[in-house]
């Protein structure tokens, strides 16, 4: 898991060939405009998802990680508290992988909880399992997928 501020994106650009070009579609001018649906970067190699909603509960989080993407998820606006256990860690399969949502849901409790706030990303590698959406008030964000290399 990676948290830094979208300024100091460029230092990450190394640890997969597409970042560099996610983390150029997030520095698009107006991009607070890209609300909800999906948009094409790379085809299926790199595609961003729009997200406006409001923070949930902590007690009903359920951690979530993926085997194709990593998501690098960015907070345009609001504070967005993710939790975060390594997927090692996760022992209760609340549901089992699927291949065409490439997720899987467990229901243990995360181990940590950050909060990311407007201007802010957090990059979820395979072995991260997220908890994403929670805390209070509303949120923007952006989830950008880049094809695992």
């Amino acid at each position: 898991m990676i948290i830094d501020h979208i300024d100091n994106a460029e230092l990450y650009s190394s640890l997969n060939p597409a970042f560099a070009q996610a983390f150029a579609f997030l520095r698009q001018p107006n991009i607070d405009s890209f609300n909800e649906g999906s948009r094409e970067i790379d085809g299926k190699k790199v595609f961003a998802i729009g997200a406006v909603g409001k923070g949930g509960s902590k007690e009903g989080a359920r951690i979530e990680a993926h085997r194709k993407y990593i998501d690098i998820q960015y907070t345009l606006s609001g504070i967005e508290c993710i939790g975060w256990r390594a997927v090692l860690d996760c022992k209760s399969l609340d549901t089992a992988y699927s291949e065409e949502n490439d997720a899987i849901l467990y229901s243990d409790r995360p181990a940590t909880w950050t909060d990311i706030p407007g201007g802010h990303f957090a990059v979820y590698f395979p072995s991260d399992g997220h908890a994403p959406m929670c805390g209070e008030g509303g949120v923007h964000k952006i989830i950008v997928k880049v094809a695992v290399a």
